[in-house]
């Protein structure tokens, strides 16, 4: 990875707080206050969206990275049994 992804994420507590209700909410299915996803206060929603789009960019990179390296791969392996 070219960058690091926690460098996006701001150095306050609140932050910090929402990407661990985001984590939880992805590991272990609950949020931060009772109810549902529609009970939740409209920052927790927002919160989540931006940890949704942040993690989705992070793997479409990692993804990207990976079919240049395979791609490298495959033009090194042929241009040596062209030899």
């Amino acid at each position: 990875m070219e960058w690091c992804p926690w460098a996006l994420v701001p150095h306050d507590d609140d932050a910090w707080t929402y990407l661990r209700w985001w984590n939880e909410w992805k590991s272990l299915g609950v949020f931060p206050f009772p109810g549902g996803m529609d009970d939740q206060p409209y920052y927790v929603y927002e919160a989540f969206e931006i940890c949704e789009r942040t993690f989705a960019d992070v793997e479409a990179g990692q993804q990207k990275k990976q079919q240049k390296d395979y791609n490298q791969a495959v033009k090194t392996a042929e241009e040596k049994k062209d030899q």
